[in-house]
């Protein structure tokens, strides 16, 4: 394996570049550059599954064997000192898991997340050695992909220890049998010596009817031969798993993110086009809005209306009980955020206690401002506060629920509540729309941590 300028090369800064000065590539255009780079500088690498259909056609990760001689950061050093050329910008990176941002046909940003690894792995479980993969792989049109035997044996042992073994898989297990039946045959020797031949003939004649039937018998069997072929590396594989879910939980990875604007800022539309924007870097998201209220808490119908400013605000008493039942909920329900943050959750907030302090009318509130700005400096702060910003006449255009006036002062009030805290930014919502997304996108990669420079 060579790398063209030796440590030298790699030595050098990264030099940032933001999005939109980069002339970026759509994904299929990004897939196919990474890989004719990797096979200019002499890097082996393999496809082990999920390559039919590439470059057009992938999934959320794009799953690679690499030489194990490169490094994480060789790695990464390569993809950014060709990014003009690959047409994507590496925007994210834990070791050999590294995130590009490209650029979808209509200006969207997309993230395409590449997870490169040494080894064959799953979960705990060592499948098959990178070395043994990349020694038997093949060329299928412009990518290096593992040979048929190889990856029959590890899409069968992969889906049968997470319990996908259904028809789709069963049809590609047996195209894959019939152009090696030997070697596969081999294989199945090797993990199963006592089942091998009933599972040859099933894989040959394409009936898979007893194996989905009985997927637990032979995933336990699995699980056994592959924990006793190496019992050290799979102790020290365990106890780093429950290592790693005690860090997350001291220190979560998932990120809590306040959208702030007024009406016709475009935070709901934003937001709706972040969750599939940021899927590659976390698998679960959620929306979360304002303290629900006392109706919906005790699942009474709800009495909402499109003009809340229209009604009369509640009295004194009632204002007071309701503030502290904010700050009571805003307090207790961080318990949840924080475990939908260790799950690597990106936790959107439509609606937040902080609009209250600028449009306490929406709520109904009738008590003392200080009341609210001392609740504010007791509760938990989010991680970042993004505020779509823009003149008052475009805004109310959008959504005309409030007057020019009243929607100027908030845009005002936002601005002078927002540029003071950390963590807060703020976005022109004036911008074509695929702008606003790959600017707020870029906000949020920034926090979760970008490449160093």
């Amino acid at each position: 394996m060579n790398v063209p300028g030796g440590t030298a090369f790699l030595a050098r800064p990264l030099q940032r570049a933001a999005p939109d000065t980069l002339p970026m590539k759509q994904p299929a255009e990004v897939i196919a550059s990474v890989f004719s780079l990797l096979d200019r500088n002499r890097i082996g690498y393999c496809l082990v599954h999920g390559h039919d259909g590439l470059p057009h056609a992938h999934g959320s990760d794009i799953d690679c064997i690499i030489d194990a001689a490169v490094t994480p950061e060789g790695l990464l050093g390569l993809l950014t000192a060709h990014r003009q050329e690959i047409g994507a910008l590496p925007v994210r990176a834990k070791g050999y898991h590294i995130t590009l941002q490209c650029i979808a046909t209509d200006g969207m940003p997309v993230l395409l997340a590449f997870d490169f690894t040494t080894d064959c792995t799953f979960g705990n479980y060592p499948i098959c050695e990178g070395r043994r993969i990349l020694e038997s792989r093949r060329r299928q049109g412009d990518f290096w992909v593992a040979a048929a035997a190889v990856e029959f044996t590890c899409l069968l042992q992969r889906s049968l220890l997470r319990s996908r073994l259904d028809s789709r898989i069963a049809r590609r297990l047996s195209a894959l049998f019939r152009q090696a039946p030997m070697e596969s045959r081999a294989a199945l020797n090797e993990f199963w010596p006592r089942h091998a031949q009933q599972l040859a003939d099933i894989a040959a004649s394409g009936d898979w009817g007893i194996v989905l039937a009985n997927t637990a018998a032979l995933r336990n069997s699995l699980r056994r031969r592959l924990a006793s072929r190496n019992p050290g590396h799979f102790a020290a594989s365990v106890l780093g798993t429950f290592s790693a879910r005690f860090s997350r939980l001291i220190s979560p990875p998932g990120l809590n993110v306040v959208l702030l604007g007024p009406d016709g800022a475009g935070k709901s539309s934003t937001i709706a086009a972040l969750e599939k924007v940021m899927a590659p870097i976390f698998p679960r998201m959620e929306v979360r809005g304002f303290a629900p209220s006392l109706r919906q808490v005790l699942k009474k119908p709800s009495r909402s209306t499109n003009t809340p400013h229209a009604l009369k605000p509640r009295s004194l008493p009632t204002s007071i009980v309701r503030a502290g039942y904010w700050a009571l909920y805003g307090i207790l329900g961080y318990c949840s955020l924080w475990l939908s943050k260790a799950r690597s959750t990106l936790v959107f907030n439509d609606r937040h206690y902080v609009d209250i302090l600028v449009d306490p009318v929406r709520y109904r509130y009738g008590g003392p401002r200080w009341l609210l700005k001392v609740i504010w400096h007791i509760m938990p702060a989010p991680d970042l506060v993004i505020l779509l910003s823009g003149p008052a006449e475009v805004l109310q255009a959008r959504k005309r629920e409030l007057t020019v006036a009243e929607t100027e002062r908030q845009c005002r009030d936002y601005l002078a509540l927002v540029t003071p805290m950390r963590n807060s930014h703020i976005v022109d919502a004036t911008q074509p729309f695929d702008r606003v997304v790959r600017t707020v996108a870029a906000v949020v990669l920034d926090k979760t941590g970008r490449p160093p420079a």
